[in-house]
């Protein structure tokens, strides 16, 4: 395979909206539990009900930060996904498939022998490296790209 770094082709200002919004999302019951805790008759099991948010939003940003905004290819055929949160590596024979997650909106799901990657199909060069994955992987099954 050819080495090569493949960067996730979206604008600044995606990238500064997703953040933004996970970052208010995030930040919300702070400003809601005062307002709620402040009111004398005010219940304080009301705050209760801000965990169930918080474990919502936990899982949005582990997903989010999870998700490869780098993808290198080395010499010896290895091929690293790269995140925030996470490295995984794994070489061209061991990949299985690759399909849309279902959402449309270029969310990929790529399945390998130890487990699956979550990625958005916006890496300039992508469909070049498929073409190698398929050239040295013939079983790797490719739907929807």
């Amino acid at each position: 395979m050819t080495p090569d770094v493949l960067k996730l082709a979206v604008p600044l200002y995606f990238k500064i909206y997703i953040f933004g919004i996970l970052a208010f999302i995030t930040g919300l019951p702070a400003i809601l539990l005062p307002i709620i805790l402040n009111d004398p008759k005010a219940d304080p099991s009301m705050s209760v009900v801000l965990l169930p948010w918080l474990l919502v939003v936990g899982g949005w940003w582990w997903w989010i930060l999870r998700m490869p905004h780098t993808i290198r290819v080395h010499d010896d055929g290895t091929i690293e996904f790269v995140a925030l949160m996470r490295n995984v590596s794994v070489q061209a024979r061991r990949l299985v498939s690759i399909a849309p997650a279902g959402f449309g909106n270029n969310l990929y799901v790529l399945k390998h022998d130890d487990g699956k990657l979550r990625f958005f199909l916006q890496f300039t060069g992508f469909y070049r490296l498929l073409a190698e994955i398929k050239a040295e992987n013939p079983n790797f099954d490719i739907k929807g790209c």
